[in-house]
């Protein structure tokens, strides 16, 4: 029986690997106190789960990032020895997932130039032999998937630049499509946002307007009885345009010093009460119907006149 060993695909897993315990001794220094909760190598890719009961922010990821390829960078050397366990836990080695281990261990470490160990873990994989072979780190995603749980995905090696290519291409597309090339995107960009800012402020104060006018209309036209200086059913086609929270607010803004129903047909209501005629609270309860607010204002839903 001949094995054959396929040299590309070990040497991508060995760099998501040996990636796989940088990223953990970067973790420690970032978040001390979290465990390991599970880990996928593959080519080039790792995926890394860890206790924690918040996703890490955007800092908190570059800093990650930036200490692994600094590592990377110093070409320290990886070390794999076999120990006894009583030794390897002397050292402070790194073990999980309440495995069992036997009397001999496998020991992989990151040793710095001055001979103290950056990572050090039990582990029967295989390793690249210096920190410079990983080539490269990258995170590119981070989810929760259990409840203290989250999930850390990076790539390593050549799969860093294929990521970097995409988001470029990325870059180039939106560039394109705006007009500009990837150069003037961040001006291109700022333009709009201040074109979509100014935009937003006269729609804002357009829309006050129509509201206004829509307002006076429904005004000019309310029922009124004993209790309500206004009672108004607001149309269908107006909700198309504005919420009835909008509306609501109007009324108490403008309308304030005055007793006002405002419903629509879906049930939903406010009464607002500012003359102590009756008590807002108790005409509702009288009608049967449910209510939040207090004496002077109520709102709900299911209302019918």
């Amino acid at each position: 029986m001949k094995l054959i060993v396929d040299k590309k695909q070990r040497l991508a897993k060995m760099r998501a690997h040996t990636g796989t315990h940088l990223l953990h001794a970067a973790l420690d220094k970032i978040l001390w106190g979290t465990k390991q909760a599970g880990s996928l190598v593959d080519e080039d890719y790792l995926r890394f789960d860890f206790t924690s009961e918040k996703l890490l922010n955007s800092e908190q990821l570059k800093q990650i990032e930036d200490i692994v390829n600094k590592w990377i960078s110093q070409w320290y050397n990886v070390i794999v020895e076999e120990m006894s366990l009583d030794e390897a836990k002397k050292k402070w080695a790194k073990a999980f997932f309440d495995d069992k281990y036997g009397d001999i261990v496998r020991v992989v470490q990151v040793i710095d130039d001055e001979g103290n160990p950056i990572s050090i873990e039990l582990c029967g994989w295989t390793h690249v032999s210096n920190t410079s072979q990983v080539g490269a780190f990258k995170i590119i995603d981070q989810v929760p998937v259990a409840s203290g749980i989250k999930r850390i995905v990076a790539v390593t090696g050549p799969k860093v630049a294929e990521y970097f290519r995409k988001e470029e291409e990325k870059i180039e597309k939106i560039a394109s499509s705006l007009g500009v090339n990837s150069k003037k995107l961040e001006e291109k960009i700022n333009a709009i946002v201040k074109d979509y800012a100014e935009l937003k402020d006269k729609l804002s104060i357009l829309k006050d307007k129509y509201l206004q006018l829509l307002m006076e209309r429904l005004l000019a036209n309310a029922k009124k009885d004993d209790k309500f200086d206004y009672i108004i059913k607001v149309p269908v086609e107006i909700l198309d345009l504005f919420k009835f929270k909008e509306i609501v607010n109007y009324l108490k803004n403008k309308y304030w010093n005055t007793n006002f129903l405002v419903y629509n047909d879906e049930g939903v209501y406010a009464i607002n009460v500012w003359k102590w005629d009756f008590n807002a609270k108790e005409y509702i309860r009288e009608k049967g119907l449910k209510w939040w607010g207090n004496e002077r204002f109520v709102q709900w839903k299911w209302f019918r006149l």
